[in-house]
């Protein structure tokens, strides 16, 4: 079940591609602290919505089974907005820091 189905224009909305052959583990963390959102399966798409009652810094963390976890750069998103990300199947093409 999705952590807050309300309002659109009150929640932060992020579609997660996983084109790994493995599933991965998504969070976000806003201003410091860390949310769970859920999975997305191998080579599947999920779409994710999280409240915001402002403009946050916000990254996102994927946890690949098997494999790495990795995390996007910082970036400012509101209520409202709409990002796309994407887990690429080579994690050398991955914009942000894999560990």
């Amino acid at each position: 079940p999705e952590p807050f189905s309300g309002d659109p224009e009150s929640v932060l909305t992020i579609t997660v591609r996983n084109q790994q052959l493995e599933d991965a583990r998504v969070y976000l963390w806003v201003d410091g602290q860390r949310a769970r959102l859920g999975s997305v399966r191998a080579n599947g798409s999920q779409v994710f919505r999280h409240p915001m009652d402002g403009i946050r810094m916000v990254q996102m963390e994927f946890d690949v089974t098997l494999g790495p976890r990795c995390i996007t750069q910082g970036m400012s998103l509101g209520p409202g907005d709409d990002v796309e990300a994407t887990i690429p199947s080579q994690l050398v093409a991955f914009a942000g820091t894999c560990r």
